[in-house]
């Protein structure tokens, strides 16, 4: 097995291929937020990609950027000698912290994995639940849960 190592290279944003695949999606608005983001400061992330320049983080600015900017010079990481599964797992850890999960995409990916990522699965905004939480609504001097039915 080939010694895993980390090497850093520039691409343009046009060289990066996204076939790897990413169980993390993002919202119209929130892609409009992130392009914002991205215009308002400039992109101070970094790519990680493959030995094959497969993006394995970094998917959602990817897309941003080729848009706006297909020439647009990229710091990236290349991963060398890890396996799929590290590499998915490397995703999965890189995307905890925005966007929403295909749950069943992230099946696939984690059904052969044995570590702790730390992920949250809530993915319901507080808007979009079907029922929601019961707030206590003041009648007379007591409060009482409102229940609505349709």
């Amino acid at each position: 097995m080939e010694e895993k190592r980390i090497e850093t290279i520039t691409l343009k944003a046009k060289e990066p291929k996204t076939g790897f695949g990413n169980p993390r999606k993002i919202m119209k608005k929130k892609l409009e937020e992130l392009a914002e983001s991205l215009e308002l400061y400039g992109d101070f992330g970094l790519f990680l990609i493959d030995e094959h320049n497969n993006v394995i983080a970094g998917n959602q600015r990817l897309q941003v950027i080729v848009k706006k900017n297909p020439e647009q010079e990229l710091l990236c990481k290349r991963l060398i000698g890890y396996t799929e599964a590290e590499l998915r797992a490397i995703n999965i850890k890189d995307n905890t912290h925005n966007g929403e999960w295909d749950l069943d995409l992230l099946a696939a990916w984690t059904a052969d994995l044995t570590l702790d990522l730390g992920i949250d699965l809530n993915n319901k905004d507080v808007n979009e639940r079907i029922i929601p939480d019961l707030e206590p609504v003041r009648y007379e001097k007591y409060l009482h849960p409102v229940i609505f039915r349709s």
